[in-house]
Parts: C-alpha cells; structure tokens; sequence
C-alpha cells in the first residue's frame, strides 16, 4: 500500500505525521508527499526522513501552486500500488490507522473506505472547539469524512476523474459524492484514527468555517442546514432587538440562551473550567455566523461565475 500526503508550509505539523507513521502495525511500500510550494523547510524536512529512514521508499514531488486535490490526484498516479491511502499533513495518526482503514478493501469487501478524526486539543479553547463542533464519528456524513482519512483502490479514483483540481476546499467531499453517484459503494473504517487539532483561536476558527462554508456554496451541499441555521439566528434576533414587545424578546432571548448554552454546559462537564461558560459561547457564535457569512458569499461569488477555489476568489 501507499500513502499519499499533501503539504504546503508544513514545517510545524509535518514531523509529527511522519512520526506516527513510523509506528503503523501495517507498514507502507512507499509514502509519497506532494509539496504544493511551500516557501517554509517542509521539502528539507521530507528529504532528510528519506536520507534517515530507508526501509520504505519515501518520495517528494514538488508542484508549484497545488491544492490537495490536485496533488492527491498526482500522488496517487504515481503510486507503484494499487491501494493508496491518503491523510493530510497536520494529523497524528494512530498505531492501526492504515490497517483498520484497507481491511476492508483488501478483504474485498468495498472500493473505497474513510477513517473517522478526534479532536486532540492542548488548550482549553482547542479542547472546546473539539467538544462543541466536531460530531461523533457515527454522526458524521459519509461526504464530510473522508478528508484526512480515506484509503481507495486506484482504479475508483480513475472510474470518477479522481478528485476535483479547482475546488478547494470541500474537494475531498465533492470526490465521495462522485464515488457515491457513480455506484461505489464507501466503507466506513471506525478505528481508522487521525488525531487532528482544532483551529487555536477565534481568527483562525473564523477563517476556517467561512471557508467550509463557501466551498458548500460553490459545490452545492448543505443548502437547507445553512438556511434553517440563518434563519434561527435572524429569528432570535430580530425577536431581541425588534419592536414586538417584552415578551418575544424574552423568549428570542431563551431560545438564543439555550442554544449556545446547552452544549457549553455539556462541554463544562468535561473541562471543569468556569472559562467554558465565556469561551464556549464564543466558538459557537464565531462558527455560526462565520458559516452564515461564508454561504451568502460563496453564492453571489457563483452566480458571478468566479474561481471554486476559496483562496483564489
């Protein structure tokens, strides 16, 4: 089997991938990293984990101006295997990741298989990002899983034109959704583990799901759960702030309450930290409207007809 790796800048990240996967109880014939142009010592840091580890063979392709689905797409074509599993550079994956995620397609039994992520946060608000926004593995859509764990046999890649190279992001669900279409049925390997550590701060959560956001807009998914989203909130708050009297603003005032509150306090119960009760609050508010912000924006910017790439809009 091979495994394939995006990276761009991966110089923090990157070392603590390549670490777990020396600890697989099923090893690789060969890991291919696909440098998207990093302007940082991720490729010196690849070539020195080839100069150091030559029991398996460790290959670095360098592509100027490469999103992930075109380099999965280069990487995976230039696997000497016919199984190739791919992952991403900032997980950590665990000791029977590769194993549990091919059992099943090297049994025979599916074409394509995704693995399930768990947060693994190191500061309270990454532990409560974790909590608050990542669903349980049984809960998540078969099209939203397989973007740091999914393993394929080359020829299900080819049956689909392999994964779209001018969307990003929201590449790695618009491959399943072809795979579904096209009859190919996807495997779900639940003790395939990638630890994958959530957004550090407030910014960088905003920048994240503005994005998911806007790659739904641009490839069509989750319109109704957006809207019903959108909807809540403007109903809350027009409830709050309108001139409809004490009583619907006190009720769009509950309703807001108990939405953000809820989960927050489910989430104090296992951090114990009464700054879950300010924070928590925070990081479901910031989802939220980043992820309203992000719709609206990606669909005007497609009925312009712009670029399906979020960092080239």
């Amino acid at each position: 089997m091979s495994v394939v790796v995006p990276t761009l800048d991966e110089e923090q990240s990157l070392p603590r991938l390549l670490a777990s996967l020396r600890t697989q109880t099923v090893f690789p014939r060969e890991l291919i990293i696909v440098d998207g142009g990093s302007s940082d010592t991720t490729c010196e840091l690849v070539r020195a984990h080839a100069a150091e580890h030559r029991d398996y063979d460790v290959r670095l392709i360098e592509v100027a101006d490469s999103r992930p689905g075109k380099s999965r797409n280069i990487g995976t074509r230039a696997a000497t295997t016919e199984i190739v599993a791919c992952s991403d550079a900032g997980v950590i994956l665990d000791p029977s990741w590769l194993e549990a995620l091919t059992r099943s397609i090297r049994a025979g039994e599916h074409r394509v298989a995704v693995g399930t992520f768990v947060p693994e946060g190191t500061t309270l608000f990454e532990r409560l990002a974790g909590l608050l926004l990542i669903r349980p593995p049984e809960r998540v859509k078969v099209l939203y899983a397989g973007g740091v764990s999914i393993a394929f046999e080359k020829s299900a890649l080819e049956a689909v034109g392999g994964y779209p190279e001018d969307v990003y992001p929201c590449e790695d669900a618009v491959f399943l959704r072809d795979l579904v279409s096209a009859g190919i049925e996807v495997g779900r390997a639940g003790d395939a583990k990638s630890l994958w550590r959530p957004r550090p701060h407030v910014a960088a959560l905003w920048r994240q799901y503005r994005s998911y956001a806007w790659g739904d807009a641009q490839i069509g998914l989750g319109a109704r759960r957006h809207f019903l989203r959108a909807g809540f909130w403007l109903l809350c708050l027009a409830a709050i702030f309108g001139i409809f009297g004490t009583i619907v603003r006190v009720v769009g005032a509950l309703a807001l309450g108990a939405y953000l509150l809820r989960p927050t306090i489910a989430a104090w119960r296992e951090t114990r930290d009464l700054r879950t009760f300010v924070l928590g609050p925070l990081i479901l508010a910031t989802k939220d409207v980043a992820q309203m912000f992000g719709y609206v924006e990606g669909r005007l910017h497609r009925i312009r007809g712009g670029s399906r790439d979020f960092t080239k809009r």
